[in-house]
């Protein structure tokens, strides 16, 4: 099976009379593994590549926007470390002293 499936050209038969919603709905049927390239790639046709890509993640702009109420949580992906950033920042906002970090690992939960 092929990698990029959602890039292929249907048959002629059906290329022009399918939209690229219905393109999209045959895709789920037959190959739903390719889904989500192909909404990607349509949502960027359709509506600009601002759309498929994150903004730059801005650490002052979330601290402002946090609270007691709203705390900040990071959910990172494996490998992903902001450790140094977060301590740096917590530095020029001269909070140093009152940062602390709980990693979910083992018995976190709890004390999270």
């Amino acid at each position: 099976m092929s990698s990029a499936a959602h890039t292929y050209a249907l048959s002629t038969l059906f290329e022009h009379k399918l939209t690229p919603m219905q393109h999209m709905m045959f895709l789920r049927c037959v190959r739903p593994d390719k889904l989500m390239a192909a909404v990607q790639i349509f949502v960027e046709r359709e509506m600009g590549e601002q759309f498929i890509r994150p903004p730059p993640f801005d650490l002052l702009t979330s601290f402002r926007d946090s609270s007691p109420n709203t705390p900040l949580i990071f959910i990172l992906s494996q490998g992903a470390d902001p450790y140094d950033e977060w301590k740096r920042f917590a530095e020029t906002q001269q909070m140093s002293k009152k940062l602390f970090d709980i990693s979910l690992g083992q018995g976190q939960g709890p004390r999270a």
